[in-house]
């Protein structure tokens, strides 16, 4: 009998201290697991700041790049223009806008309506560059002596030279000679060629854009 309540006493303490384990209560992260989380949050939040601003800084110099290559390619694009039309005042400028030369008739040095034309396109632009100074060179083909054709040469000269002075060119910019048929434009024997030879040439001589 006594062992069995024995037993039975027993059991119940078996029970009760089992009733009676404490179960483990969830506290959370501990302060130095929230400090650590706060450490590591902030370190990649520096690491996206960083990132952001090296993304920036290179898109910045991408931009800067292309802008510097547009203005190149923008400055390049002026130079060839300038290049193949001429700068302001320059000698090319002069022949595009202007012309150089006029041309005459055989064994003539009266001016045509064309070549007055020309030589007021002349006048317009020298006017614009007063500094400017020109010789006209008389020529002729290849055809007559070389003594009448100096002569005939200087003949054209003159009426080139006087023509621009009265349109309002100084006459003291305007010099003249006649290089006769000693120095033809056109290599060749013909009448095209002769017709081309025929000519009253303006040239630039200072004061142009380029002159050396």
């Amino acid at each position: 009998m006594n062992m069995i309540k024995g037993a039975i006493v027993g059991a119940a303490i078996l029970f009760g201290a089992v009733g009676c384990a404490t179960t483990p209560v969830d506290t959370g992260p501990t302060e130095a697991e929230l400090a650590e989380q706060a450490r590591l949050e902030a370190a990649r939040a520096e690491a996206a700041r960083l990132e952001a601003e090296r993304i920036a800084a290179e898109e910045a110099e991408r931009a800067r790049l292309a802008a510097e290559r547009a203005e190149a390619e923008r400055l390049a694009a002026e130079a060839a223009r300038l290049a193949e039309l001429g700068a302001p005042g320059s000698e090319k400028e002069f022949k595009r806008l202007a012309g150089e030369r006029v041309y005459f008739d055989v064994d003539q040095w009266r001016l045509s309506d064309e070549g007055k034309a020309t030589l007021a396109k002349q006048a317009d632009w020298l006017q614009k560059y007063p500094s400017v100074t020109l010789i006209v060179a008389g020529n002729c083909d290849e055809r007559g002596t070389r003594e009448y054709n100096i002569a005939l040469g200087e003949r054209r000269a003159n009426v080139v030279r006087d023509y621009l002075v009265s349109l309002g060119v100084s006459g003291d910019r305007v010099s003249v000679t006649s290089n006769g048929k000693d120095l033809p434009w056109v290599a060749g024997s013909g009448p095209q060629v002769w017709a081309q030879n025929r000519n009253g040439h303006t040239q630039l001589v200072d004061g142009f854009t380029g002159a050396s």
